[in-house]
């Protein structure tokens, strides 16, 4: 698949899998519904973290690493969407994206430092696409007067509390 149809095939992946209702994505309902798990994977160690998908593993699995006093997993379910900070929903996002290159568009794993970068490209592009709803990009700023630039604390806003994403990766989607 050329780079320009991998973009598109996941801003459409993107766009099917919201529902035009909703706000505020839940990545957890989504990765359910694809059929992958999500896994808070609980450790003491300060050096294991992030986020990694097991697409090897059937069914695939997201983990979640934090750092917490006795190791351990918990299996969340859609219900659970509270439980994840702004980071992990983006990094569940992003894992799902990974898995769609994978799976639905048949993308090998990167075999070079350079595919392997922009794979990351694509799937943190999908993740913001995702979390954040072209729709209600235009109709927030079609209420900001052309001639102002916008305003911190409404960037600060839409996405601390309207989006639960970082103001980076809404500031990335505006761009």
């Amino acid at each position: 698949m050329e780079r320009g149809e991998v973009e598109r095939s996941l801003s459409d992946a993107a766009d099917r899998l919201r529902k035009p209702w909703e706000r505020r994505v839940a990545v957890l309902r989504i990765a359910a519904d694809l059929g992958l798990e999500v896994v808070l994977a609980f450790h003491d160690s300060l050096r294991l973290g992030g986020t990694r998908i097991q697409l090897e593993q059937r069914p695939p699995r997201i983990l979640l690493y934090r750092t917490g006093a006795t190791p351990g997993e918990k299996l969340l379910t859609a219900a659970d969407e509270w439980r994840l900070t702004p980071r992990e929903r983006f990094s569940v996002a992003h894992e799902i994206g990974h898995w769609i290159v994978s799976e639905q568009l048949g993308v090998p794993p990167a075999e070079t430092s350079r595919d392997y970068w922009r794979q990351e490209e694509w799937v943190n592009s999908f993740a913001g696409c995702l979390l954040v709803p072209e729709r209600l990009i235009k109709t927030w700023l079609a209420a900001i007067p052309e001639t102002k630039p916008v305003p911190p604390i409404g960037l600060w806003r839409m996405a601390t509390r309207e989006l639960r994403v970082s103001q980076e990766v809404l500031a990335r989607v505006i761009v």
